[in-house]
């Protein structure tokens, strides 16, 4: 029998056969200018529909795999000089707006694919508690919390690879704490908390 936890205020569904569902999934808004004049639509047609750093990635002109390392992040912080802006690597809202996508969009979950042994399966009230511990072991349930060189950002500490691959768009220190929760529990049934969080294990 398939177990399913449901994340609290959040519209996610874990289920420990390996799907996610997201009822009535993010929409984001269409027709923002990039750049250039052209539009989010025009760059990619199924754009609503993609991750975060996929969408990044269609604006830097890179393969939009999906996956973050060395080429990508040297993209982003080249498009961030050009622009004048600050260079981190780090998506930050004023990134995505010279990018022409919208900071506020909230990209839908990816699907689950293999959960962790040691992911949290139950109720939606033993998924909060989790997260409540890992929140408060990381930041001190800070919801904007930057460690040391920036490199783990918001109230799980998130790094950005972790980040954009649970599907994050922008900076996870100035997502709203709904999204932080809900991006967290997914990292928590895809990898587990010994291995998303060592340090608070």
């Amino acid at each position: 029998m398939a177990l399913v936890i449901l994340v609290a205020g959040s519209g996610l569904a874990v289920a420990s056969n390996g799907g996610v569902q997201v009822p009535g999934g993010a929409q984001g808004s269409a027709g923002t200018q990039v750049r250039g004049g052209a539009s989010r639509n025009s760059l990619h047609r199924g754009a609503v529909r993609e991750t975060g750093l996929q969408m990044i990635q269609h604006v830097l002109g890179l393969r939009a795999d999906g996956a973050w390392g060395p080429q990508t992040e040297h993209a982003l912080r080249h498009f961030q000089a050009v622009h004048g802006l600050a260079v981190t690597g780090v998506s930050s809202a004023a990134t995505l707006t010279a990018m022409g996508l919208d900071p506020a969009y909230q990209p839908p979950l990816p699907p689950l694919t293999a959960p962790a042994a040691d992911a949290i399966r139950g109720p939606a009230s033993a998924v909060r508690a989790e997260l409540h511990k890992i929140a408060r072991c990381e930041s001190g349930n800070d919801v904007h919390q930057l460690s040391d060189g920036g490199l783990y950002r918001g109230r799980y500490q998130f790094d950005m690879e972790s980040w954009y691959r649970a599907g994050g768009l922008g900076d996870p220190a100035q997502a709203p704490a709904d999204e932080q929760y809900r991006r967290a529990a997914w990292i928590l049934a895809t990898q587990g908390r010994s291995a998303a969080w060592p340090v608070c294990s």
